[in-house]
């Protein structure tokens, strides 16, 4: 029964980092829409969007892969388990 617990906390955990790693790729093209935007309305961006947008991203796209790399790997774990019994 602890096994199944801690396999449901894992897979918890593994959901929220994959929620994080939407949160993140969202912010990232907001904040490089907001970008785009004022450097077609004002012919400047700021360079903190020019940073933070692609770092965003890239930081949504690294969570999410190690998140479903997790997932494989606690899979793998479970089917070897049941193969084992």
């Amino acid at each position: 029964m602890a096994q199944s617990t801690e396999v449901g906390n894992r897979e918890q955990q593994i959901q929220q980092e994959l929620r994080d790693a939407g949160s993140c790729l969202a912010m990232g093209a907001g904040v490089g829409t907001v970008g785009t935007a004022s450097a077609l309305l004002l012919g400047a961006t700021c360079p903190i969007c020019v940073v933070m947008a692609p770092a965003l991203i890239g930081m949504g796209l690294v969570k999410g892969y190690s998140a479903r790399k997790k997932r494989a790997a606690m899979s793998t774990e479970d089917a070897e388990a049941a193969g084992q019994k």
